[in-house]
């Protein structure tokens, strides 16, 4: 059985959430967790809505991580940027790389569990300029696709990656986090203009920061003042 969500029936769906949790949570927030499913924010998609247009199919949904795939995502991405305008694209991969410690070492069950509790971190509330998706594996995808060319992008993608270390520390380790092994993530990163960025450019990207990723946590195995994210040059 299918069910359509429509404008009225998203405001309705929201307004009673709302009430149960007493309007202890913010009724955007209740938006953004709504749109998630969708690998949107709660504005774009009450926006979508209100216009009658239909929303992207999960196709690649993960249920675990709660994040779209790549093929979702990068239909978001695209149609963040599709004005085309002066902004910038930031795009990076992460990976979790002590989840393969801890697979490891306790084995598959213990490493999902350790990269749902990282994926949980990225959820819409509190990270609403950027959008997100589980690549698989370690492997996660990050991107902000609009930009002020004049913004510091590196100290903006390093102060998230902080801020999710921060989240993470702030929760109980027991299931997620087996002794001895704490959270340990990095991403390749890279920055363009937004003019030219299609699907075979992402795909690019991805495949080069991924290994830089890789690359990096190594680095920061040997010195963690080394920034959790590296910033590609180029991308030839």
């Amino acid at each position: 059985m299918t069910f359509q969500l429509d404008h009225e029936k998203a405001r309705q769906l929201a307004k009673a959430l709302t009430a149960r949790t007493g309007r202890e949570i913010k009724l955007k927030d209740i938006y953004d967790d709504i749109a998630s499913v969708f690998g949107m924010k709660g504005d774009a998609m009450m926006h979508a809505l209100k216009n009658g247009n239909r929303l992207p199919a999960r196709r690649d949904f993960d249920t675990r991580m709660r994040l779209n795939g790549k093929e979702s995502f990068m239909d978001v991405l695209l149609r963040e940027m599709d004005d085309r305008t002066y902004w910038h694209v930031a795009f990076c991969v992460i990976h979790v790389g002590s989840a393969d410690l801890i697979r490891e070492q306790h084995g598959e069950d213990a490493a999902a569990e350790h990269l749902a509790e990282f994926a949980s971190v990225l959820l819409p509330r509190g990270m609403d300029d950027a959008i997100f998706a589980y690549l698989g594996g370690t492997f996660f995808l990050a991107a902000w696709p609009k930009l002020d060319p004049e913004s510091d992008y590196g100290k903006r993608v390093e102060r998230r990656m902080t801020r999710i270390a921060d989240s993470l520390s702030e929760r109980p380790a027991a299931n997620a986090c087996p002794e001895g092994i704490p959270y340990e993530f990095a991403a390749g990163a890279y920055v363009s203009d937004n003019l030219n960025v299609d699907r075979s450019h992402v795909e690019r990207w991805i495949d080069k920061c991924r290994e830089r990723a890789v690359k990096q946590v190594r680095v920061r195995r040997e010195l963690a003042a080394f920034p959790r994210a590296h910033f590609l040059s180029n991308m030839s």
